[in-house]
């Protein structure tokens, strides 16, 4: 009963990493992430962003420095318009009602909780989705490699990290 008229109940909630990108591509963001790894985030406790006249938005914060991280190289490399003062990591849960958020603010039933994610969604203003692995293939080529045997003297001085990161910067430059 508190969700506002034009939520579907049972919709899926969201962690929002960046809000307000100027591209409709999601070339130059996989390009930027696809080196990334897995992304870890721990629950908080509910709170809401009431600045909308029409509802209330109910989130769950959560600590996340990867996410901070994640927020910050976005911003740093790609077109973008903020339309809130700071990034917040959190989880989007439901669009409620004007007014009938206060009464979820400061809930901590899902405190505690802990998650990761290896995939994030690029979605346009017209909602298209398109997944971005952030497990891309350079990434998980040398988390495999390393996986089934010591590398010998000669890799031992390369930086494969650092090639992965290269040919993701190339491929989004």
């Amino acid at each position: 009963e508190d969700l506002s008229p034009d939520e579907n109940a049972g919709d899926d909630f969201y962690v929002t990493v960046k809000y307000g990108l100027h591209t409709r591509q999601t070339t130059p963001i996989a390009g930027l992430l696809s080196h990334w790894g897995k992304i870890r985030a721990t629950l908080k406790g509910m709170d809401i962003f009431d600045s909308s006249p029409d509802y209330d938005v109910l989130i769950i914060n959560a600590d996340s420095p990867d996410l901070l991280r994640m927020n910050c190289a976005i911003s740093d490399n790609l077109p973008h318009t903020d339309t809130q003062p700071g990034y917040v990591p959190h989880v989007t849960l439901a669009y409620l009602k004007k007014g009938k958020g206060e009464k979820w603010r400061n809930s901590i039933e899902f405190s505690g909780q802990t998650f990761e994610f290896d995939t994030v969604w690029f979605s346009t203003p017209d909602d298209e989705f398109s997944p971005i692995s952030l497990t891309g293939p350079f990434v998980a080529r040398t988390e495999k490699h390393y996986q089934k045997r010591k590398p010998n003297a000669y890799e031992k001085r390369v930086n494969f990290e650092k090639i992965d990161k290269d040919l993701n910067r190339l491929a989004f430059d």
